[in-house]
């Protein structure tokens, strides 16, 4: 499963971006946000996207992540996951 982290300018336009073009399909992406209330129309759109509860629930279940949130929120986010980063 592919995880995006932010559904603003750069994570929508990703998201919209890999199911219109076939590269992925709905159910292969998982989705975090701050702001929940922009999830439902992604839901409406595509129901079978997967919404998860918060960046940590998104990591333990993605095996790739896109983080899309503005720069200043980075460190937080990396923060947030890090416990779920594979070491090489």
């Amino acid at each position: 499963m592919i995880g995006f982290i932010g559904y603003g300018n750069m994570g929508s336009m990703l998201v919209k971006k890999f199911i219109g073009e076939r590269i992925l399909k709905p159910e292969e992406i998982i989705v975090s946000t701050r702001t929940k209330s922009k999830l439902l129309g992604l839901k409406e759109v595509y129901p079978k996207i997967n919404i998860a509860e918060n960046n940590k629930d998104l990591a333990k279940k993605a095996k790739y992540i896109f983080i899309c949130v503005k720069q200043p929120e980075v460190k937080g986010v990396l923060d947030e996951i890090k416990e779920f980063f594979e070491k090489y």
